[in-house]
């Protein structure tokens, strides 16, 4: 959007060091500013459009939610399954990859030049989202868009590295954590089929206790996935008190987007 005169803020919430240390630096939204705001901070004043990338519900994207108040136009851009139609134009492929992916096709079906730079923060995404091109979501088509990348001189080998295989102390001690409090409970599934299910939680006490935070935790989810026994994973963390955030995995048996039910 910039390449094309656009003035773009991003509003991201929380600590976002880990991946735009390895990005050039981009445009946020000020801090502790509200969208009620945006006229204040948009140097071409009060009509802008409210773009939501990975996410259709507002509810999930902290303060930039007031966009949808003050916006001119608002679009969403997803790949999830349960993606609503929240924005004024709204646009999602369940069965792609990543959020990521979804963008770079489009700016090939648009024939928007992709540049390295963009190239960079589209293959974070595919690595992030496919677990280093691994997951069943994993296309012939994302491998496609990932060799494509490289060709434009991304280095695939440095970001998969850092965002996949380098951690902070704090995050290996929130994942020994989890690992210490996990628990697996061995079933069947409605069609006789094994199923062993590891539960793990952490809360704000365990985070005080063992010196680490919940954004050191983001991670903990998919490498409690790896252990054998598990074909499905249930990672739960309290964010503040009485709010608790559950994320969950599975290998090849439990669809967690559709079964969760039968999990309960």
């Amino acid at each position: 959007l910039s390449d094309m005169g656009k003035e773009v803020l991003i509003c991201l919430d929380g600590d976002a060091e880990r991946y735009t240390s390895m990005l050039d630096p981009l445009p946020l939204f000020p801090e502790g500013r509200e969208m009620k705001d945006a006229a204040r901070v948009f140097t071409t004043g009060r009509n802008f459009a409210f773009v939501m990338v990975d996410c259709s519900e507002p509810e999930r994207t902290g303060r930039a939610a007031q966009a949808l108040l003050y916006a001119e136009a608002s679009i969403s851009i997803d790949h999830h399954v349960t993606s609503k139609e929240a924005a004024d134009f709204s646009y999602s492929e369940p069965e792609i990859s990543s959020a990521s992916e979804l963008l770079y096709w489009l700016f090939k079906l648009s024939a928007i030049p992709v540049t390295r730079t963009m190239g960079n923060a589209l293959f974070m995404g595919i690595v992030f989202d496919t677990g280093g091109l691994r997951h069943s979501c994993t296309s012939a088509d994302t491998f496609q868009m990932a060799a494509d990348l490289k060709r434009k001189g991304v280095d695939t080998t440095h970001l998969t590295n850092q965002l996949l295989h380098t951690k902070s102390l704090s995050e290996m001690k929130a994942l020994s954590a989890a690992i210490n409090q996990s628990k697996l409970y061995q079933g069947k599934t409605q069609q006789g089929e094994a199923l062993g299910v590891l539960i793990s939680y952490l809360s704000l006490s365990d985070m005080n206790r063992y010196g680490f935070s919940s954004s050191d935790c983001d991670g903990v989810v998919a490498h409690l996935n790896e252990i054998r026994e598990a074909e499905t994973c249930l990672f739960l963390r309290e964010l503040t008190p009485g709010t608790i955030r559950v994320n969950m995995r599975s290998k090849h048996v439990v669809d967690v987007n559709r079964e969760n039910e039968a999990l309960c």
